[in-house]
């Protein structure tokens, strides 16, 4: 056997090494890869049952262990988009490699008060000019209109950077028998995208408490001038088609109530 040929032999033997070393190394790269993902995900699933507790009895906790804890450790950004904002939601279910993301929360009234909302409203719940708030609610206190007439209360709620966008609350009449359009009560929900205003809820009788849930089209999506309504129209006629499910304390009148109400939308970077 020649020099060369042995040579060659040699150099063929080394490329083979090296070529399974190579192998190797990107298959135990991989499984560090694998592991260290798994665990920045459950980092981030552990931090959003933590969240969940902690609101349990501190409601407005913000989390904030949720931003380190979905963190890709190796460049700082999001596990996947809207990985805190599952976190931050308490939703562990939701996180998970190639998650859609959760909703986020645009607006979550329980109607402690007014603030966030413009139009038809009254400091007091006896027949004075309005809706208002009363401790009758679904959970809590919640908008409470009595008074003779229409009021419509307005919130306005820029969407963008949002898509998908939900509404959703919990509704009740009392004594309420007409529809919009007729003399006798009614309640009524609508958006905006700004130019015009279009119906979700127009009932009556939705007694007891009510889930009301509506999936808005695009058109609500990314909305600067994105808003909702809340109307009712109460003539007084006591009595009429009354039933005695209702729950309000002041169920003896006709009146209106909405709680709960929720705008969720998915965030788009």
């Amino acid at each position: 056997m020649s020099s060369a040929q042995s040579a060659l032999e040699y150099m063929v033997i080394i490329a083979a090494v090296l070529g399974i070393s190579a192998v190797v190394v990107m298959i135990l790269s991989s499984s560090f890869n694998a592991g260290a993902n798994s665990a920045a995900y459950n980092a981030c699933k552990e931090a959003a049952a933590q969240c969940k507790v902690s609101r349990y009895v501190a409601i407005n906790d913000p989390c904030l262990s949720c931003i380190q804890a979905c963190s890709d450790p190796k460049n700082g950004k999001e596990l996947f988009t809207g990985a805190v904002t599952c976190c931050k939601q308490g939703k562990p279910d939701g996180i998970y490699a190639g998650a859609p993301g959760c909703k986020a929360t645009l607006l979550e009234d329980k109607f402690t008060d007014l603030t966030s909302w413009t139009g038809g409203l009254s400091s007091l719940c006896t027949n004075t000019g309005g809706w208002c708030i009363n401790d009758s609610g679904y959970t809590g206190t919640g908008l409470y209109m009595d008074s003779y007439g229409t009021y419509s209360i307005i919130h306005t709620q820029p969407t963008v950077g949002y898509k998908d966008i939900q509404i959703s609350f919990y509704a009740q009449t009392c004594g309420d028998d007409g529809s919009y359009g007729t003399t006798r009560e009614y309640l009524k929900v609508e958006w905006s995208d700004g130019s015009t205003w279009t119906t979700l809820l127009d009932m009556s009788k939705i007694i007891p408490w009510t889930f009301e849930s509506y999936t808005l089209p695009a058109s609500a999506d990314g909305n600067p001038n994105f808003a909702v309504k809340v109307t009712a129209l109460d003539v007084h006629t006591h009595g009429v088609d009354f039933s005695s499910t209702c729950t309000d304390r002041f169920a003896s009148l006709d009146n209106s109530s909405i709680d709960d109400f929720r705008i969720t939308g998915t965030y788009t970077p």
